[in-house]
């Protein structure tokens, strides 16, 4: 019983090894700017400013398809008011 015990977290070690492995492939290769370095850095600081500032990008990325998106609806409906 005390062997399968550690073969299971001998296991879920190997997993997580493999996992973070990709993960840092992944973020080595991707074309999202900035995601390497988040995932790469070896700087907890390094971390947290690159991740703040994905964030950021990502929220303005948001608002510009929210602002885009509702400038094209109120277009098609003032074409659509005027064709009728």
């Amino acid at each position: 019983m005390e062997t399968s015990g550690r073969e299971s977290q001998t296991n879920e070690d190997e997993d997580r090894t493999q996992q973070s492995t990709l993960m840092n492939e992944f973020a080595g290769y991707t074309t999202l700017h900035g995601f390497h370095f988040i995932l790469g850095s070896v700087s907890l600081i390094r971390r947290i400013v690159w991740a703040v500032l994905l964030l950021i990008g990502m929220g303005i990325l948001a608002i510009q398809f929210f602002n885009g998106y509702t400038k094209v609806t109120e277009h098609d409906d003032s074409q659509g008011a005027t064709a009728r």
